[in-house]
């Protein structure tokens, strides 16, 4: 495998989840298997063999022939999920296929039952039929195969054909009468897959939730059953979030009143970047300390790029143009998340004079690409940001040229620190930028911003004492 050009950590990987190749002979098997997926993949073999480990039961002809198959039935994209289907013959396919049709499945209903549950053309066909008797029982569907359709499509849980059903159905009848849920709780419980927790492992993980946020397991099974993916979590990763909270300065009060109100923190890594980032922002850019934050939880569940930074950013606007009047950030924040795009926009309309215009997926835009060139492509710190916040105030097409004048001058004077002036950059008007980089002695004449601004030569009259060091 190594002389495939397979790495030992690559090899370890393929053994590990197929290790009958180790039986294989080496000389009329393995490597004549090997050698036909080369030439037919040529570089991107290795790469290819480490996400399908059972390539080699297959020549190139077979998955090329099941490949043109499955596309040929609306299943779209079926190299994603090539080691569900490759213990299938072509014909086991088919066969699969017709008697899905003779069950009463539309032809589109067929390709997103694959694409979704590729497991399904591994699994016995007897097996498939009784786990829809199971469903049409535990949902009251009266045969009705649409309706079966549809509750299958709904759950988003991957080895729905390859557990047993009636391992299944126990399991889910003691979830739904251990937490009392109705129609539609228990609809959600099977879209996360509460069918693999067993009786024993639901009461363990209610017990510990609620000892971990010093709340009744009265109370911890409404908390799963608001979200029922919290019960498919192990104990310790549930804990290890609750950890978290208390690390970032919640008490345990505020953390249990949190999660009672948004059980979806349970189920978060504060250590993730997507979170270290929003939580940088919320105390940093938005400048909230974490008993604001535990009074609105719903705002560690937001985007920071789709809705908390551009609605953040919008009301600040909003504010400096007199419509709205807060003289703390925690007066304002709930509103947020508390409404739709289109209530949050109908509530705060600008006045005609307000050169920003309404929100809408325009602004969103404009301020995810300000956030992008500031934090991904100058490396800024989202603690920088904060220090200087109006920056993500200002245009994109002034911010780009502006901040090239700042580094211009960073690489001629080493104590020049670009970054402290950031709030200079984003309030100062475009005569006194223009006037203060023209007269710098170290910014080079070619440096130019577009028409609107550049900083070639200082205006008649400028001052020679005013420069970019200045300021």
């Amino acid at each position: 495998m190594a002389e495939a050009g397979l790495s030992q950590d690559a090899i370890e990987r393929i053994l590990k989840r197929y290790p009958h190749y180790l039986n294989w002979d080496m000389e009329h098997k393995l490597l004549p298997a090997m050698h036909r997926w080369q030439q037919h993949l040529g570089g991107s073999f290795p790469a290819e063999f480490v996400r399908v480990p059972t390539l080699l039961l297959e020549i190139p002809e077979q998955e090329v022939a099941k490949l043109q198959y499955l596309e040929s039935i609306g299943v779209t994209s079926p190299k994603k999920t090539p080691s569900k289907w490759h213990y299938a013959s072509l014909e086991a396919m088919q066969s699969r296929v017709a008697s899905l049709q003779a069950f009463g499945f539309t032809q589109a209903q067929i390709s997103s039952l694959i694409e979704q549950h590729p497991d399904i053309l591994a699994s016995k066909f007897k097996n498939t039929e009784d786990l829809f008797r199971v469903i049409d029982k535990l949902f009251s569907c009266a045969n009705d195969i649409q309706a079966i359709a549809d509750i299958v499509l709904s759950c988003r849980t991957k080895g729905l054909f390859s557990t047993s059903p009636s391992s299944l159905y126990h399991k889910f009848i003691y979830f739904c009468t251990c937490l009392m849920v109705d129609d539609k709780e228990k609809k959600r419980a099977w879209l996360f897959g509460v069918f693999f927790v067993s009786p024993a492992e639901l009461d363990s993980r209610l017990d510990l939730i609620a000892l971990q946020l010093g709340v009744t397991v009265q109370q911890a099974k409404g908390v799963v059953r608001r979200l029922p993916q919290i019960a498919t979590l192990q104990s310790t990763t549930v804990g290890l979030h609750v950890l978290q909270l208390h690390g970032l300065g919640f008490s345990s009060s505020q953390v249990k009143d949190m999660c009672l109100k948004q059980p979806a923190l349970l189920t978060l890594d504060y250590t993730s970047k997507l979170q270290v980032d929003k939580w940088a922002f919320l105390t940093c850019v938005m400048q909230l300390s974490p008993a604001s934050i535990a009074a609105c939880p719903h705002l560690l569940m937001s985007s920071l790029p789709n809705r908390l930074g551009p609605r953040w950013e919008y009301l600040l606007r909003m504010k400096s143009c007199g419509v709205i009047k807060f003289s703390a950030a925690h007066e304002v924040v709930c509103s947020l998340y508390s409404k739709t795009d289109f209530n949050f926009t109908a509530a705060y309309t600008p006045p005609e004079s307000a050169a920003f215009g309404v929100y809408d997926l325009h602004f969103q835009k404009q301020w995810q690409q300000r956030w992008h060139y500031l934090r991904v492509d100058q490396q800024l710190s989202i603690q920088d940001i904060g220090r200087h916040a109006a920056v993500l105030q200002i245009d994109l097409d002034t911010l780009v040229p502006r901040w090239a004048v700042l580094m211009s001058v960073a690489s001629s004077v080493a104590s020049f620190r670009p970054v402290d002036r950031l709030t200079t950059l984003a309030t100062m008007d475009d005569h006194s930028f223009h006037r203060a980089g023209a007269a710098h002695p170290h910014l080079p004449h070619r440096v130019r911003a577009p028409p609107h601004l550049e900083f070639g030569r200082s205006p008649s009259g400028c001052g020679e004492n005013f420069n970019l060091l200045s300021i």
